[in-house]
């Protein structure tokens, strides 16, 4: 199931006129055919070797050193001492500053080595720097789960650890004031660990490093007690390890609205103090990891979970114990499948009203399905098949007039397909509607879109 569930696909289209008239079309041409002439013969005189040097590569970008030794060393220990009170006020540890071959000590030469440092203020430099650190201690870097013959360079690095200002760089987005707001470089090939000079960015509110090939596991998370700010964070795919549900360090993540760590290597039981501490909460995806036991309470407080995914895990728990009154307040979407959950569909689901969509598959329920969630008025999609479940679908489910989706099939249904829910899916205008059941038992004839067992 993707993202479209909560993504409505609309755009504004708009024309801009043109006018046909031959001389306004020759016109045009002749300008266009001139300026690409003359941006071309610019770009070949005086910036063609730099862009040669931009183009990706199997190997980090070092940049050249542009300025003497003594210049260099000046502006090294003139960065260096600025980064050194940053270190200390953050408490972390600069002991790798000074090393040629460390990510520390090559990114403070290629930031203070270069003719542009002249002319950086110091949040600047700082900037720069701290960027270069991640750069190198993320391109072609091994791992315990990785092979050092396996790593990758990064996919596309356009404009990393040039003169070119880092708001360019590529995956960069900076706020008005050319401060560093979010990261994007999903899908990228990134290895090696993060490090801790992502702190340095202290405007950094978004951070998407999905489907890379990044390590954490112990010390190797501490990156994430030294991100207060952060609000955004997509670190699905990758080799994120823990034995405490989620990285026990990500309880300093109190600004974090949106937090997403499926596929990877997460176990043991949710940590209700970690959960506790991200009251700002609205989007948290944890499926296919292994993340067993039950739920903490804390989960169930947070104000504004909107979004909660944590399909096929190892989670065992009654569902009774989960949906009580007073939990979930906002809750739009609550998957759950490809869990060994227990229990029955408790009546108290109907005192979710904003629960919209709603899935459970492929685990051990049993009972009915309560007729409060006739209370559920904004249900649109809703899965509940490879259950145990009984009786009769409720009539109560005609409530649910902006339904899209119903799939209950693979239970032990009986009766007929509430006229309400039939009449719900064949007014939908969305491209999937679906209603599955077991047609053999559940009387669905021109009304079901996928009859199983029939």
């Amino acid at each position: 199931m993707s993202n479209s569930l909560y993504d409505d696909g609309s755009y504004n289209a708009f024309r801009v006129p043109f006018y046909r008239t031959r001389k306004f079309f020759i016109g045009v041409t002749l300008s266009v055919m001139l300026l690409i002439a003359i941006v071309a013969v610019v770009v070949s005189g005086n910036k063609g070797s730099e862009f040669a040097a931009l183009g990706n590569s199997s190997t980090p970008r070092v940049p050249e050193i542009e300025v003497s030794e003594s210049t260099l060393q000046e502006n090294e220990a003139e960065l260096g001492a600025a980064l050194i009170q940053l270190y200390d006020r953050l408490d972390i540890p600069w002991n790798g500053l000074y090393e040629d071959a460390t990510p520390q000590g090559r990114a403070l030469q290629a930031v203070a080595g270069t003719k542009l440092y002249a002319s950086l203020d110091r949040v600047r430099s700082v900037q720069r720097y701290a960027l270069g650190v991640f750069y190198y201690s993320t391109f072609a870097v091994a791992h315990p789960y990785l092979e050092a013959e396996d790593t990758r360079p990064w996919g596309s690095s356009d404009f990393w650890m040039s003169s070119t200002p880092e708001c360019e760089w590529e995956g960069i987005t900076c706020d008005d004031s050319g401060r560093v707001a979010a990261i994007d470089l999903s899908s990228n090939y990134l290895s090696g660990t993060l490090p801790l000079e992502l702190a340095l960015l202290d405007k950094l509110v978004g951070l998407n490093l999905a489907n890379n090939y990044i390590f954490g596991e112990g010390a190797s998370n501490d990156v994430w007690s030294y991100l207060p700010n952060l609000q955004d964070l997509m670190m699905d795919d990758n080799f994120v390890i823990a034995t405490t549900g989620l990285p026990s360090q990500m309880k300093s993540l109190e600004s974090i609205q949106k937090l997403s760590v499926s596929y990877n290597l997460l176990q043991g039981v949710l940590d209700g103090e970690i959960i506790g501490n991200m009251q700002r909460l609205s989007h948290l995806e944890v499926e296919s990891n292994y993340i067993s036991g039950e739920l903490p309470v804390e989960l169930g407080t947070l104000p504004d979970l909107v979004y909660f995914y944590i399909r096929r895990n190892s989670l065992s728990f009654n569902l009774n114990k989960l949906i009580v009154p007073n939990r979930f307040p906002k809750i739009f979407a609550l998957w759950l499948d490809s869990n060994p959950i227990t229990g029955t569909i408790p009546s108290e689901i109907g005192t979710l009203t904003t629960l919209t969509s709603f899935s459970l598959t492929n685990a051990t329920l049993t009972g009915k399905i309560p007729s409060e969630m006739g209370n559920l008025a904004k249900m649109k999609r809703c899965w509940l098949y490879d259950n145990a479940l009984t009786g009769t679908i409720p009539q109560a489910l005609s409530s649910w007039v902006d339904l899209q989706v119903l799939e209950v099939s693979g239970n032990n249904f009986v009766g007929d397909m509430p006229q309400g829910v039939c009449d719900a899916i064949t007014a939908s205008d969305y491209q999937f509607k679906t209603l599955s059941a077991d047609c053999t038992r559940i009387a669905c004839e021109g009304c079901c879109t996928e009859c199983e067992n029939s």
